[in-house]
Parts: structure tokens; sequence; C-alpha cells
């Protein structure tokens, strides 16, 4: 949902369905596996994580409810994963831990 502020500013209103996706092995190691456990089996998905400043570290697109990503050159720490359901418009998140 778009609607604009009082001051003329846009302001987008998403909402992130929390329990609608699991990211396993926490805390990740070498690599993570998401798994969305609502919305379209077969649409186009894009991943997002993001550290806890809101710098977008990994973006993935993916066709089907799961995904497995490498960790790379991640630092320890917690992250936000974002993933939206482009077929249905939904987006999906949830917490990772990386040691």
């Amino acid at each position: 949902e778009t609607k604009s502020n009082p001051n003329g500013l846009i302001e987008n209103k998403i909402s992130i369905q929390p329990q609608a996706l699991i990211a396993y092995p926490q805390p990740v190691k070498e690599y993570f596996t998401v798994k969305v456990l609502t919305g379209s089996k077969e649409g186009r998905m894009n991943l997002k994580l993001f550290d806890l400043k809101g710098n977008e570290i990994i973006r993935k697109s993916f066709k089907g409810d799961e995904i497995t990503v490498e960790r790379g050159n991640l630092t320890e720490g917690m992250y936000i994963l974002v993933v939206a359901d482009e077929t249905y418009g939904k987006y999906f998140g949830t917490s990772l831990l990386v040691k």
C-alpha cells in the first residue's frame, strides 16, 4: 500500500509475514537454505539479506519455494532475511545468525 503523509512524502507500507519461511541451519556456517512455507510453489522469488544497519548484502532471484545460498564472505553476526513472492506480491521475513 502506498500513500502520502501530510508532508507530501510517499510512504510504502509492506506487510512482512513472519513464520511463513524458514532459514536453516542456524547458526549458518557454510551455507543456508531458505524455504518459503506459503505462497507460490512455481513463482518467481527475490531473496535479500540485510545487515542490521540496513545495508543489502546479498540479492538472489529463484523459482519455486526453496534456495540454498553459500555463506561466502558473510561475517559473524545477525542478519535480516526478506523474500518477496512476485507472483502474489507477498513478503516474508526472518532473522539469520551467522557464526
